[in-house]
């Protein structure tokens, strides 16, 4: 979150108050400073949590993003605890967990190959058997970032991850995912709830609930060794 950052809300030339109450001058002079293409290594050497939400805030989307090699890493390990899960004396027991909480799409798409990624749990004893650890190194800005997701092998031992980064909560314009008659009376709730809240990511939220930033998709091909491409086989 943009709070985390002070250096780089000076150089946006940003007032640190006014990103914190969700200025709207403010937001978006720290949205341009992350679009622009000179500041892409600072974009890119943030958390990752930090890194997507920063593209979404600038509109920049995907275009120059990259994934360092331990955070790929731990992406990597993340799926191969979820495949082990899946492969355990338990299986038959999170296969119907998912089914029961997922549906029925979700559990055709594990039973074709797919793993479904769900961070939960802990190191020394994971509560939900479908869920992995989600307090290893970098799993917590996974869990805010990735969130849940599905991984599709491939032969050469890498996994796909096709994913789109946006907001439930954003403004119908911004392509919320509540489109239901109740979904404006929902999210003035929500705005009413985190109106006064310094929490760095309920001050993230305010921001989106206010229309700022741009949904985007993105796909990583996450190898081995840890390392990520990001949109393989485009220019």
């Amino acid at each position: 979150m943009p709070v985390r950052y002070a250096l780089d809300v000076f150089k946006a030339g940003a007032n640190p108050i006014g990103i914190l109450t969700g200025n709207q001058g403010d937001v978006r002079k720290l949205g341009k400073f992350y679009g622009a293409d000179e500041n892409q290594k600072a974009l890119n050497t943030l958390p990752l949590d930090s890194q997507l939400f920063m593209r979404y805030l600038s509109g920049r989307g995907a275009q120059g993003m990259a994934i360092d090699q331990d955070r790929g890493q731990a992406i990597y390990d993340s799926i191969i605890d979820q495949r082990k899960n899946l492969q355990s004396p338990k299986r038959d027991a999170i296969l119907n967990q998912i089914r029961s909480n997922y549906g029925e799409s979700h559990y055709k798409r594990v039973m074709q190959g797919d793993i479904p990624v769900y961070f939960g749990g802990s190191s020394e004893g994971i509560a939900h058997p479908s869920t992995v650890p989600s307090d290893k190194p970098f799993r917590g800005e996974l869990k805010n970032s990735l969130g849940s997701f599905w991984a599709t092998p491939n032969q050469d031992g890498s996994f796909d991850i096709d994913e789109k980064y946006n907001f439930s909560y954003a403004p119908r314009s911004n392509e919320g995912e509540w489109t239901d008659e109740d979904a404006d009376k929902r999210r003035e709730m929500y705005r009413k709830q985190l109106s006064t809240s310094l929490n760095p990511a309920d001050i993230g939220r305010r921001i989106v609930m206010q229309g700022e930033g741009s949904p985007f998709d993105y796909k990583l091909r996450v190898n081995p060794n840890g390392s990520v491409l990001v949109n393989p086989g485009q220019p």
